[in-house]
C-alpha cells in the first residue's frame, strides 16, 4: 500500500504533537533533574 502525501503530513503532525506533549513538563530542566524526576 503507497502512502501518499497528506498520510505523510498528518503521521509528522501527530509525532510531532505527541513528542512535544510528552517533553513539556520537561522543557527547561536541567538532565540531573529529570532524572532525578523520573528516578532514573
Amino acid at each position: 500500500m503507497k502512502l501518499d502525501y497528506l498520510d505523510k503530513f498528518s503521521g509528522t503532525l501527530l509525532g510531532v504533537s505527541i513528542g512535544d506533549t510528552l517533553g513539556h513538563p520537561f522543557e527547561g530542566m536541567l538532565r540531573e533533574r529529570i532524572y532525578s524526576h523520573l528516578k532514573i
